[in-house]
């Protein structure tokens, strides 16, 4: 699946439990048939059903994952899915704002495990490293913080590399002084 699957219909309730089964069918094998075909590999489900009109209004939208731009890992080995630095052109990049929300969610994700003691999934990680170098390739947002932090962000994925969770901690809250600093300025 690629993008974003819409379903939107009105049933009666007698409908309801069949839907849902044929649902969760189509999540368990990774798809189904018709318009479950291409329900696989999803990262977001969204269901809304309303009573209206004597039946149901329901409504599902399904995001499937996002794929990395080509210059995520590059400054960071192991992590995205680029192996080489690529020179990517103000029309390439994708909306700043995206790459900021993305970077907030997964680095609330890295924080939330830190705190609770765990190592961040490699996912979190991963999806962090990539869109920071790529957030640093946006001009006049920040520029004269962008080697410091780029330098954090090397330093804790080598501490994420080594599992070192009390280093991953204080690069994390080093990161998120950076993010302050700038912010502040920039924001």
């Amino acid at each position: 699946m690629s993008g974003e699957l819409r379903i939107e219909r009105h049933m009666p309730k007698e409908g309801l439990p069949a839907f849902f089964r044929e649902l969760a069918e189509a999540i368990e094998k990774g798809g189904g048939e018709g318009e479950f075909e291409n329900l696989d590999g999803f990262v977001k489900l969204k269901l809304s059903l309303k009573e209206a009109f004597g039946g149901f209004s329901l409504k599902m939208k399904v995001k499937s994952p996002r794929e990395l731009p080509p210059a995520a890992g590059a400054l960071f080995p192991g992590f995205g899915e680029g192996e080489a630095p690529v020179s990517v052109g103000q029309d390439e990049l994708p909306r700043y704002k995206s790459v900021k929300k993305r970077m907030k969610t997964s680095f609330k994700v890295i924080l939330r495990m830190l705190h609770e003691g765990q190592c961040p999934p490699a996912e979190a990680v991963a999806s962090f490293l990539a869109d920071a170098e790529l957030m640093c390739a946006y001009p006049g947002k920040g520029d004269v913080f962008y080697p410091d932090f780029l330098q954090v962000c090397r330093e804790f994925a080598d501490a994420y590399d080594s599992c070192d969770l009390p280093r991953m901690g204080a690069m994390a809250e080093e990161l998120a002084h950076q993010k302050a600093r700038c912010h502040a300025l920039y924001d």
